[in-house]
């Protein structure tokens, strides 16, 4: 059934308010519903090249910002026609922190004209055909114009093409490593390790000087503390199952103190 076809509208009207009711006495604070995920993609299966169009599977080594100068190698390198004037198209178009913040800005007005909160679900740069400097620099002014549009945010995806996070073994999500500039592109400044809370709120405030944590248990979290310090870490270095070390660098209002999980 198309998404123009009357009927099939009518019941998602239906289906939405149905959902309304059912959740009405939620916390709008904390729970989003998303009425349709990308409706134009629909046919879409997953993340990655496998299910781009072909356009967008020779979209390639596009640099940010754009300018008609700056696109010529990646127009001139583009395989498809339908590609190349993409690229031309976005270079003539001279795509920078101001023109990313006026597209959003439509979207920001509408929400303060209709008193309605929103949520940019989903932005990224899938890195492996992505200039690295550049990606990292679309993805801060993104998320800055965002922040001061007051437009709440999450960046796709934590461990994917368009990841913080890749494993140095993939298979078992383990041997983690963090993009560090990823992570500041983001504004975030510190990394912490979630586990058993009691134990590691102890560990953190000076009561305990040694914390033990299954590695299944171990997760990351990263903060927009200032200051808050750095972790590396090494979940392989006990295997899968036993503890790890984990060496953290805390700073705090009393200096700096070199601690380890293990």
């Amino acid at each position: 059934m198309k998404g123009d076809d009357p009927k099939f509208v009518d019941k998602v009207a239906q289906f939405w308010h149905a959902i309304a009711a059912r959740y009405a006495d939620r916390n709008p604070d904390y729970v989003f519903y998303e009425i349709m995920n990308e409706p134009q993609a629909s046919a879409f299966a997953g993340v990655g090249p496998g299910w781009w169009q072909p356009v967008q599977e020779s979209l390639r080594d596009v640099p940010y910002p754009s300018s008609p100068r700056l696109v010529q190698n990646a127009a001139a390198e583009a395989v498809d026609l339908e590609a190349r004037k993409a690229i031309q198209r976005y270079g003539n178009a001279r795509w920078d922190k101001a023109r990313i913040r006026s597209r959003i800005a439509l979207a920001a007005s509408w929400a303060a004209r209709y008193h309605v909160p929103i949520l940019c679900a989903e932005f990224g740069v899938y890195k492996k055909f992505a200039p690295m400097a550049d990606r990292y620099r679309w993805i801060d002014d993104t998320r800055t114009v965002l922040e001061q549009l007051h437009i709440g945010w999450s960046m796709w995806d934590l461990d994917g093409g368009f990841g913080l996070v890749s494993y140095k073994y993939p298979a078992a999500q383990s041997g983690v490593d963090i993009d560090s500039r990823g992570l500041a592109a983001l504004g975030l400044r510190s990394v912490a390790i979630l586990g058993v809370p009691s134990s590691i709120d102890d560990f953190d405030h000076s009561r305990s000087a040694r914390l033990t944590l299954p590695v299944r248990w171990m997760g990351n979290l990263w903060t927009r503390e200032a200051h808050a310090g750095s972790v590396s870490l090494d979940p392989l270095s006990a295997g899968t199952t036993g503890s790890a070390t984990i060496h953290i660098v805390h700073t705090g209002c009393c200096g700096n103190h070199q601690r380890s999980y293990e």
